[in-house]
């Protein structure tokens, strides 16, 4: 594992992992990188199972660090290309020994569940993980640092498979949308299919959280846009009721995940 990978993963708060779903459609997601021994990983809650089932099937997968939001001194923006592979822990017995203190750190919302023993046993469907560990192909690639919310992750195909940047956005809501490397790149000169990936958070909760995606073809700088989903906006503080509803939401969703892998 690439040092530098290494050190951004263990100070980032977040990352973009990068993948092709099984249409072969470029796809990104932000989720908060773990260490596993020496390999970058990823804990998804069962509620998440599909997910991490999607990233683990992508025969490539991009992880890369832009946002410095929340991170420790030493975080790097820089990107690496890699292959998965997906561990089930139905029990959570390796989140909670090797991967628990870390999310607790990285991720507030989790400390609402399950920062206590007594919260583990109370919120015990949250404790099972998907372990999604990253092994990278080749050294890092530096990258921009987000720097404005005109900024986003541009991930595209090659005949290769996927490559990425990030870009300065000129109009979000254009059915034809310019983008212009922040990185030094040359998007300019790039074709294929693409998304156009935005994440945002409330700092330093992270109770509210915003991604959006927007699909099309890209092309000498242009991407002209087939689909959109998501949002940009972080919207307003949630009231009581529903934050309960959340809750309740998030309960349902990670016990159909672990009745579906035969768990519990």
């Amino acid at each position: 594992m690439d040092a530098d990978v290494l050190r951004s993963a263990d100070r980032a708060a977040v990352a973009e992992v990068s993948y092709s779903d099984p249409a072969g459609v470029p796809r990104a997601v932000a989720l908060v990188p773990l260490r596993l021994d020496n390999h970058i990983c990823f804990a998804l809650p069962y509620s998440q199972a599909g997910l991490a089932q999607e990233i683990g099937r992508s025969s490539q997968t991009l992880v890369s660090f832009t946002d410095s939001r929340l991170a420790y001194k030493g975080w790097r923006a820089l990107f690496s290309g890699g292959k998965t592979q997906v561990t089930a822990d139905p029990e959570g017995g390796l989140f909670v020994e090797k991967l628990l203190e870390q999310e607790l750190r990285k991720h507030p919302p989790s400390r609402r569940l399950i920062d206590t023993f007594v919260m583990r046993r109370d919120y015990w469907w949250y404790v099972p993980r998907l372990i999604v560990r990253f092994y990278p192909d080749g050294p890092a690639r530096p990258l921009a640092r987000r720097q404005t919310l005109d900024s986003a992750l541009l991930v595209w195909t090659t005949d290769r498979g996927l490559d990425l940047d990030l870009v300065q956005v000129d109009d979000w809501d254009a059915g034809e949308i310019g983008v212009q490397s922040m990185s030094g790149g040359d998007v300019e000169a790039k074709s294929g299919d693409a998304v156009l990936f935005f994440h945002n958070f409330e700092v330093p909760e992270r109770d509210r959280v915003a991604q959006f995606s927007a699909w099309g073809r890209l092309d000498r700088g242009r991407l002209t846009i087939t689909s959109r989903q998501g949002t940009r906006d972080l919207g307003r503080p949630a009231t009581l009721r529903e934050r309960l509803r959340s809750l309740r939401e998030l309960e349902r969703l990670c016990r159909a995940g672990l009745r579906s892998a035969g768990s519990h």
